[in-house]
């Protein structure tokens, strides 16, 4: 009978053991899961982040040529305006003179 006991007795010791063991395990790759999730977590950002600067600089560029494409436009505008302005002076200024002497 006390060779069953000790049997029993090595029996949960080496259960207690192996619950140790298997416990440590379990608590060792618990911290590389969640090492390998911060991981992943600062590759997906460092992604987000690159795809966020990638579509700033396409819209930044977007922006710019819009902005020199008005900027063309306005000069356009201005410049006939001024060639207007040119070709008609002395015909407003007549009209302008007639209605100014003719309003007296």
């Amino acid at each position: 009978m006390d060779e069953r006991i000790e049997k029993i007795l090595k029996t949960d010791a080496d259960a207690r053991k192996r619950i140790t063991q298997a416990e440590q395990q379990a608590k060792e790759v618990s911290r590389e899961i969640e090492s390998e999730i911060e991981k992943l977590k600062l590759q997906y950002e460092k992604k987000a982040d690159s795809k966020i600067n990638e579509i700033k600089k396409r819209h930044q560029k977007q922006l710019s040529e819009f902005q020199e494409k008005k900027r063309e436009e306005n000069e356009k505008i201005f410049k006939n305006l001024e060639e207007t302005a040119k070709q008609r002076s002395d015909e407003w200024v007549e009209e302008i003179f007639r209605r100014v002497v003719s309003n007296q």
